[in-house]
């Protein structure tokens, strides 16, 4: 049934009264344009320059690292505009998003198992060989092995499904949201192989389906924690043996692995006390 629209009330006698009016639409593409296009178009020209150059392609995740830490700069100066917080875009941990991220893991695992045993000739890479003999051992090695991957998983789902994927939705509704993530994703993977026309379309191809999962889950759960556990799961299952390399290395130097446990015993005795009010 209709009903008339009240009248806005006038304000109280002697009050100051000021009308603040945002001019953004709701579901603007000025943040989520400014955090893909930054992420994006500047690791393609880096991947680039490493193929013309002939720098080894392991520093590709070294760009994707200093611009996820720019990337995040940018998302908090965004976020105080909008007046948000970090914490709606990462969004809350639950017990029944493990299970999500299993899916998320298995199902990354299976179109990356899949494309590579369909294109494995386009895709495979000749790596060089390392700088050093030593650098198995050597602390590089352990940072590319375990921390790096973390911390690209962690900015790329924050600035690509905690940000952008929520306001592209709102503007173009969840599937035309998911592609363009997608393909956003997609152009990030190219970076990796610039070697042929052929090449360079596999590797586009598995970077979108790849980011269809966590995306989907994302857009299901509320929360980016699904797709990232999900999607570090498939990351580290395709580098498992630099990653058990690097583990068992590690059990051997206490100065790293002491300061890991006092950490976790931290946040386990104040998520109790936190539990017990």
């Amino acid at each position: 049934c209709w009903r008339p629209t009240p009248e806005p009330l006038a304000p109280a006698p002697g009050t100051l009264f000021r009308m603040v009016v945002d001019a953004r639409p709701r579901g603007s593409l000025q943040g989520p344009l400014w955090v893909l296009s930054l992420f994006t178009f500047p690791l393609v020209g880096f991947g680039f320059w490493l193929q013309i150059s002939g720098h080894a392609s392991r520093w590709y995740d070294t760009g994707k690292s200093v611009l996820g830490a720019i990337g995040l700069v940018v998302l908090w100066w965004l976020l105080r505009r909008e007046g948000t917080t970090l914490r709606g875009c990462v969004g809350r941990f639950r017990a029944r998003h493990l299970g999500w991220a299993l899916v998320v893991g298995l199902g990354t695992s299976v179109i990356s198992l899949g494309t590579w045993l369909i294109a494995a000739d386009w895709l495979r890479r000749k790596t060089p060989a390392p700088d050093s003999e030593f650098y198995l051992f050597s602390t590089e090695f352990m940072i590319r092995a375990l921390v790096e991957p973390v911390w690209i998983t962690f900015t790329v789902n924050l600035l690509f499904l905690g940000y952008a994927l929520p306001r592209l939705r709102a503007r173009f509704g969840p599937v035309w949201a998911t592609v363009i993530v997608a393909f956003c994703s997609g152009l990030v993977q190219l970076g990796y192989n610039l070697q042929g026309p052929v090449t360079m379309m596999i590797s586009m191809l598995l970077g979108f389906l790849l980011a269809i999962p966590p995306a989907l889950v994302t857009l299901a759960t509320g929360s980016t924690w699904p797709g990232f556990l999900g999607y570090l799961f498939m990351v580290q299952l395709r580098q498992l043996e630099e990653v058990f390399l690097a583990l068992l290395l590690l059990a051997y130097i206490p100065v790293f692995w002491v300061p890991l446990v006092l950490v976790a015993l931290v946040v386990f005795c104040w998520y109790g006390v936190k539990a017990q009010g």
